[in-house]
Formats: structure tokens, sequence, C-alpha cells
């Protein structure tokens, strides 16, 4: 199996194909076997990076493993094989569960007392990230600050991946959220997930515009402060605090320990809790589970929902801890794992409304590049924020299903140059250079759709200008193309309201399964259109009917 091994401890950011990286992917890793009667083996679907995992291969975590080690915690899949005396899961079961190391692999073993079941209507790549990140937060406001509705609450580094569950957590527990973040997208992100007030700290100060929302709301202070992130940040929250509040020490984002002065903390009877999240389960591991048992019943009635960041295969792993210690993670960072023929690709897609079926959403339009090019990952990000902020604006935010369609596989290397003096003899020049990751793209052809767009009729002007607020994200040319297919399935509505009538098609999520043989004049292949379009070499009228 694949796995990422830690050989050494050192900067996870270098590139793998160097010899100074402390990671590496092994690709004969031998696959694990069930060490007990009550052993389950889980093919693993997702595993979530977390700032944690950062710091143990750089070996500034409270644990230091053994060397070479698997890092990971959180994880997700379904199960592969049990052992004689296992009662409550069946291969195939959907399950997820949280382990000190070993997630960044195909397969792990565990206890079956340590899983849980997923339940229906549960995404499993959500479930995937909700351990770790929303455990810690779930425990921390619910079971040792005890956060009651009404009460204010102060979180800070708001749009990292415990951060961003704290303000979902204190939202269901119908708290007064007031979130911190660094740029406007990271707000506007918080903004729409609810919360009550929002400082950026790239324009605002935190003291003044926390102050003036008190004042305006007539509020004494915040009752819970939230920090993850320490520093001068946590010095600053201070001066917030009501008579009686409670600290959360979540962690050191910013490197540096804050002091707590302990003579106000008398004056001011104020409660700090340290936590620290994996010892529970050595010294009270009822509560995690009770805890993870109360977050996946929030997450199947839709009381939170996970946001994934980026998503990377292991063999980028790099390119994961390189966004996670420049600050550019927004929520959860994903290591999303499918194996077909034995390989492991990128999973990278975006569903806005997962709960709409086929039938709800007929309408779909197409954002297709109309040159070969290359589409970085940021360029993609920028596409979908920017169709996605108009048509929850506009549409509604659970009105429209958005997809990515196209994939940042491509690695993009640089080569640096010296500029000073006496660089020609510093440097070779580029002769065999190999250059160091910058990012990735998406190599894109002629007709390739990027963005798909299904929902109402009714909103359908809605789809089509958010596409083209989208299309000045991109380089070169693309075209909105209205597809006369029903949603985003293969029929086009003629004949997919025809089989419905006839009952030869079954729903099936978002697309639709077709009972029988169809003939082969109704399949219509894309890339097969665009390459007859191109090879007359003269100038055609799209015929939406086809798409």
């Amino acid at each position: 199996m694949e796995a990422l091994l830690c050989r050494k401890l050192g900067d996870p950011t270098v590139g793998l194909e160097e010899n100074s990286s402390p990671i590496f992917v092994s690709k004969n890793h031998p696959i694990p076997q069930l060490d007990s009667p009550t052993a389950v083996r889980v093919r693993i679907k997702a595993t979530s990076l977390n700032f944690a995992n950062y710091l143990q291969i750089l070996g500034k975590y409270q644990e230091k493993p053994p060397l070479p080690f698997i890092p990971g915690s959180d994880f997700s899949g379904f199960v592969d094989a049990v052992g004689p005396k296992v009662s409550n899961f069946r291969v195939g079961d959907p399950v997820c569960s949280f382990i000190a190391l070993g997630s960044f692999a195909q397969y792990i073993v565990i206890d079956e007392t340590q899983l849980f079941h997923v339940p229906e209507g549960c995404d499993l790549v959500a479930a995937g990230a909700l351990a770790v990140a929303f455990g810690t937060s779930h425990v921390a406001l619910v079971h040792r600050a005890q956060l009651t509705s009404g009460q204010v609450l102060l979180v800070l580094g708001a749009a990292g991946g415990v951060g961003l569950a704290a303000v979902q957590i204190g939202k269901a527990c119908g708290a007064i959220v007031i979130a911190v973040a660094r740029g406007a997208e990271k707000v506007q992100l918080l903004k729409s997930i609810g919360v009550d007030h929002v400082v950026d700290l790239s324009n605002e100060n935190v003291t003044q515009s926390v102050k003036e929302f008190l004042k305006a709301r007539r509020l004494k202070g915040v009752d819970v402060l939230y920090d993850p992130v320490g520093g001068k940040l946590t010095k600053e929250s201070l001066r917030l605090l009501k008579w009686g509040a409670n600290i959360l020490i979540i962690g050191f984002a910013s490197g540096e320990i804050p002091v707590i002065p302990a003579n106000i903390a008398l004056v001011k009877n104020w409660t700090v809790h340290g936590l620290y999240w994996g010892s529970y389960k050595i010294h009270r591991p009822s509560v995690l589970e009770d805890s993870l048992k109360q977050l996946l019943s929030w997450l199947a009635r839709g009381l939170i929902s996970i946001h994934i960041s980026h998503s990377y295969r292991l063999s980028e792993a790099n390119l994961a801890f390189s966004a996670i210690k420049d600050r550019k993670a927004i929520g959860k960072f994903f290591k999303c794992q499918k194996l077909i023929s034995n390989v492991m690709y990128e999973e990278l897609k975006t569903i806005i409304s997962r709960k709409k079926v086929v039938d709800e959403f007929p309408f779909c339009v197409h954002l297709v590049s109309w040159e070969k090019e290359n589409v970085s990952s940021e360029a993609l990000e920028a596409a979908r924020i920017a169709c996605n902020k108009y048509m929850a604006k506009f549409a509604g935010k659970d009105a429209f299903h958005l997809r990515v369609r196209v994939h940042p596989f491509h690695v993009l290397r640089i080569n640096k140059m010296l500029s000073c003096a006496g660089a020609d003899r510093l440097q070779t020049g580029m002769r065999g250079a190999f250059g160091k990751p910058q990012g990735t793209c998406a190599r894109v052809a002629i007709g390739q759709v990027l963005l798909s767009v299904r929902c109402k009729d009714s909103n359908s002007h809605h789809a089509q200008e958010a596409l083209r607020r989208a299309k000045f994200k991109f380089p070169g040319r693309q075209k909105i193309i209205v597809s006369r297919k029903w949603g985003f399935t293969k029929f086009s509505r003629t004949d997919y309201l025809k089989f419905k009538s006839e009952n030869r098609i079954v729903p099936d999520g978002v697309n639709a399964s077709f009972l029988g043989v169809m003939d082969h004049w109704q399949i219509v292949n894309l890339e097969e259109l665009f390459s007859q379009v191109l090879l007359r070499r003269c100038s055609v009228t799209w015929n939406s009917s086809r798409l």
C-alpha cells in the first residue's frame, strides 16, 4: 500500500524528491494485518491534515513518537476486514475515528471499540475531519467552559480548522459569536455561516472593533475566550473579558506562548482551562466518545458543516504542509484518497448543496475553456468563490449545485536565480535544474468544462451571471454554454421526462441510472463533439442541445 512516512525530524515543506526532506511516500509499505480478535481494518477514504501533524514532524509537539512513523490522526473510510469477535461492524460499513498516528496511508487497523459508524446522511469525506478539530472545540466549549445560550464567545484564529469548528459549535449552542481572522476571503466565509461579528486583523484593531460591537449590543464583555493562536493577540483579547470569564488555551499557532497575569485572573475571577484533547483518550475516553457521537448527530442534522479548504494527494504532502505553514488554510486540509487500479489521485470537487437530488435542479450551465492552457489552483479557487458568492446572494445557498470539473494535478516548479554581484560565478543558470514546487495547476484542453452549475429554471439567469463573473478569474478565453441536458445527467430534458414517465430512470443522487439498454445515438460524447468541430476548421454556431 501507499503510506507517508516520516524518517527524520525536519521541515515537511521541503520537496519530497530532495534528500533533506523528512518525509517520503512509500509505494510498497506492508498492509497492516488484524492483530486481535476485535480488530478492524479500514480502507481510508479521507484523512485530514492538522497543525499538530506539522508540529510532530518538526519535532515541536508535546509527544515525540519514535522514528520512522506514519503521521495522521482523524480519518474516515470503509471497513475492509474484521476480526472473528467483531460484532458491531461488517465489511463495507462507512466508519470514522481518530488515532495517535498512522492515518496518512491506504489502510489502518483499529479496535472496534474506538470506531464509529457514520450515520446515514453524513458525508464520508466530511466525517474524516470531524474528530480532531471539531472534537477539540466541542470538548473545550461544551465540556470545559460549559458554553450556554446568550453568552459571548470570542474565537481567535477563527478561519482555521479548530477555529471554524468553534464558531459553528458556538452558534449551535446559541452563543453570540465574535470571530477574529485575517483577510477578506476568510472574513466573507465567516459572515456566510452566521457569525455575529467578524474582526479583520488586516485592517482592524481587535480591542476597538469588539468594544464597539459590545457597546452596540449592550453587552458587558466576553464570557468565553477560545485561543488557538497565542502571542500578542491573547494579550489584547484579555482586555475584553468580563468578570468570571473562561479562557480556553488550545494552542500556540503564532509560535509565541502568552503570559496571563495571575493577579488580574485573581481579581476578575477568571478560569483558565488548558486543553490537550489527545490526553482525554487516556484519562477520560468516555468524554471523547460522547463528544464524537453528538458531533456526528449534528453533522447528520446539518447543524454543523465541514469546510474543505484544499485536497492533496500523498505525493503532494509537502505542498499541503506548506499551505498550512503559510496560513493559507480556510477550514480543513484533506488528503482525499480514491483507489482506481491501485493508484491514488486527488479528488477535488465542490458540492454546495449535497441533499438536492436530480429532480430538483433541471437547469444546467457550463463554463468551457476555449484555449489550451494551464489553470492554476488559485484561479480555480477564485472562480469557485466568485460563482458561489453570487449564487448564494441572489439564488440562495441551498438553491444551486456548483461543481469544479478540472483538478490541479500538475505541479509547477521554479528555479530561483541570483541577481547579486558575482551571480555568474555562484550559480550554473538553468542547466540541470529541476526546481522547487511552487504550486499546482490543471492542464486544460480546448472545449474542456471548468465549472458547472445546476439549479432551478427560475434561477437560470443568476447561474449564467455567476459564471460570467467567474470567467474573469481565468486566463485566456472561455465560453458560457447552456446545456439542454437535465442537470448533470447525460439525458436531454425531453428524454429524461419521457424515460421517467415510463419508469425507465431511477434517481441516483445528483445523477440518474437508466434501466435497460440505451440506444447508441442517445449517448453524446462531449470530447468527440469538440474534436469534430475543430477538424472542420470552420465557424460553428454552438448547438447547446448536445451538451
